[in-house]
């Protein structure tokens, strides 16, 4: 009886740990804006324009070190619904990918070597998504949907769980193909707008990226005469700064230009590069 009571109070302990790290990291900025919203065409490189510090990887394409695949932990979501999921995962994997859970390794050190996870915003879903780019370096679901034909809902939603556990190569293949698919369907997802803005920093690249791509184009003043109850003060202020800097032949091309498609929109450590190619066809 007393080990099941110093058992569950060591995993009261852990949980306590794990949430009061995640209100840290949701507390304090990811990363840092060299360049907050673009001003005229000549500016744009194709440099990063969001530094960070972290000792996870930013580049999404780099290959697991073979010590990663050892100690196995297992990670529960919706423990008290009628139809929890599991995963298994090994430790090591979830640390190289992600500060967070770099810091929160040592909740996982004594037996069981199991989490149950019951931070809030959570989605067995995207955590499913997030595995399985872990291991394969791919976004894809667990149906086999993947890369642009994942919907804008989910890699917003990938996007921003990595913010929320400092996963920069994730969030940078996120945005890889948030672009891509934004382009190849020539589509700019408005309906995510407030969910974006709700769920990210003033100065993200992810807020830049849908501002930029609506200043972009010749239908900005339709964009925001319609749907009125999507544009908050704050959407529109960015809004409005991001269009006062650009030209007519500019706010005309209806295109992002060439130099928004590689690591524009990434996050990097110092001296990292993703070496993201434009989509075929682009103009200068």
């Amino acid at each position: 009886m007393a080990s099941d009571t110093s058992r569950r109070r060591s995993w009261r302990h852990k949980l306590s740990f794990l949430l009061r790290l995640n209100k840290e990291h949701r507390q304090r900025p990811a990363y840092e804006s060299n360049e907050k919203l673009a001003t005229t065409a000549e500016s744009i490189s194709n440099s990063p324009c969001y530094t960070t510090k972290t000792i996870a990887t930013s580049i999404p394409s780099t290959k697991l070190p073979a010590e990663c695949r050892k100690e196995i932990i297992s990670m529960v979501f919706g423990q008290h619904t009628s139809t929890p999921q599991e995963f298994h995962i090994h430790k090591d994997v979830l640390c190289f990918w992600s500060d967070y859970y770099r810091t929160a390794a040592g909740a996982f050190t004594s037996e069981p070597s199991s989490i149950t996870s019951s931070l809030p915003n959570e989605s067995a879903y995207i955590f499913g998504v997030f595995e399985i780019f872990c291991y394969t370096n791919e976004l894809t679901d667990k149906h086999g949907i993947s890369r642009i034909n994942l919907g804008f809902d989910t890699l917003c939603a990938l996007w921003i769980f990595g913010s929320r556990y400092s996963a920069p190569a994730l969030q940078n293949a996120v945005m890889t193909n948030i672009l891509v698919k934004s382009d190849t369907e020539n589509v700019i997802p408005c309906r995510m707008l407030n969910y974006v803005y709700e769920n990210t920093m003033r100065g993200s690249p992810l807020r830049a990226f849908f501002v930029d791509r609506m200043a972009f184009s010749n239908g900005v003043k339709e964009y925001v005469l319609n749907n009125e109850e999507r544009w908050t003060k704050e959407i529109l202020r960015d809004l409005l700064v991001t269009v006062s800097g650009l030209g007519k032949e500019e706010k005309d091309r209806n295109d992002l230009p060439r130099g928004r498609y590689g690591c524009y929109y990434h996050i990097h450590n110092e001296g990292e590069r993703c070496g993201s190619a434009a989509p075929i066809g682009k103009a200068t």
